[in-house]
């Protein structure tokens, strides 16, 4: 069974870079620009806004904007693939 990859912290730095820290205590830094201005759903489009964008929180160590607009997980955030543009 695949366990769960919890995140516990997220730092906004700069742009729209992130540093995000797992419960087991790896990091990893992620670049969310490629995904945000690659989006034509006007709903993930508004966190182009950086004052929209650095209000990133936490969930049940999931990624959260808004109301639940935009969700990454633990896992997708390892995934290499995901963050090549």
């Amino acid at each position: 069974m695949l366990l769960p990859m919890k995140i516990i912290n997220v730092k906004y730095l700069k742009e729209y870079k992130l540093e995000v820290i797992f419960r087991n205590g790896t990091s990893k830094l992620i670049d969310m620009a490629f995904f945000l201005k690659g989006s034509l759903n006007p709903i993930i489009a508004r966190f182009k806004d950086k004052a929209l964008f650095k209000k990133v929180f936490i969930n049940e160590g999931n990624l959260v904007w808004g109301e639940y607009d935009i969700v990454i997980t633990g896992h997708t955030v390892l995934e290499e693939e995901f963050w090549q543009n």
